[in-house]
């Protein structure tokens, strides 16, 4: 089973997603100045998150070159996890595909939107990725690689904390 696309993917959109963020931040400076620091915060750590999956990709490169497996399209076809990564892949793109939508929102100006439907977006997309990271309908047996899927399932769960609390905080 070949991860490496998926593992693609999913530096795309905490890429994207950072992008978002840290232009949510930008914007928000005269109209929202509270959403500067959180949103300013949640990019960093985006950052940081798209460098531990690029992490984990390249883990994945080097243990199947060490292992010298090479796969062809056909044998991944036949094997059974095959229709699972092709089910995660299809959501990753969805969530990519979102994360973009809002960046084209956000692209000049502000929408006609309160600081508290900022923040809730921001929650839609860490619950999505915090759904993305668990990556738990694949069986992954190399401690290290599900290792760094916890962190960032840990982080983006943090990241759902910290959103919710403002919301709370904030009504």
């Amino acid at each position: 089973m070949n991860l490496i696309p998926l593992f693609s993917r999913l530096e795309s959109i905490e890429r994207e997603t950072g992008r978002l963020y840290q232009q949510i931040a930008k914007l928000s400076g005269d109209r929202f100045p509270r959403l500067v620091a959180l949103f300013s915060h949640l990019a960093e750590e985006e950052e940081e998150h798209e460098r531990m999956v690029a992490l984990a990709r390249n883990l994945i490169i080097e243990t199947e070159r060490a292992s010298m497996r090479i796969d062809t399209l056909e044998t991944e076809k036949t094997d059974p996890g095959f229709m699972i990564l092709e089910d995660k892949s299809r959501d990753l793109d969805a969530h990519l595909g979102f994360v973009l939508e809002k960046q084209a929102l956000f692209a000049a100006d502000l929408p006609d939107m309160n600081e508290s439907q900022i923040v809730a977006m921001a929650l839609d997309i860490e619950v999505q990725l915090q759904e993305s990271h668990t990556l738990k309908e694949i069986d992954i047996r190399d401690k290290q690689l599900a290792g760094l899927l916890g962190n960032l399932a840990r982080a983006d769960a943090a990241h759902r904390a910290l959103l919710e609390e403002w919301l709370h905080r904030n009504p």
